[in-house]
């Protein structure tokens, strides 16, 4: 019988250095389903929930608030809005009849698209 070629130890070796023996534990791998614990009854991953108005909205629901300075007939940035959009309206401007009906009843619109201007 002939030695064993040098090729035939070598892939030998690696194989047996990658065999797993069964006696190590198995490492838990981050990002993984079979690692996801779920939450206990009666407590919820985002206890403070959604907050009920962004600091953005908040400033503009204050700005449209505000008497506009100057306006003869003392009308809000909101009042002065709505005006526009109720002359571009009557000026045939369909977007803005559209906002203007969406913002009365209250009907969210799916395509918030701006407003032609004229």
């Amino acid at each position: 019988m002939s030695p064993p070629d040098a090729n035939f130890i070598a892939v030998r070796a690696r194989k047996a250095a990658t065999e797993n023996s069964g006696k190590t534990v198995k490492a838990k791998k981050p990002g993984r389903v079979e690692n996801l614990k779920p939450f206990l009854p009666g407590t919820s991953g985002n206890p403070a929930g959604r907050p009920k108005t962004a600091a953005l909205s908040a400033a503009c629901r204050e700005k449209l608030g505000e008497l506009v300075p100057g306006d003869p007939h003392g009308r809000t940035y909101a009042q002065c809005i709505a005006d526009c959009l109720g002359e571009l309206a009557i000026g045939g401007n369909i977007s803005a009849a559209q906002e203007l009906a969406d913002r009365a009843e209250r009907k969210p619109r799916r395509d918030r698209g701006t407003l032609p201007r004229g």
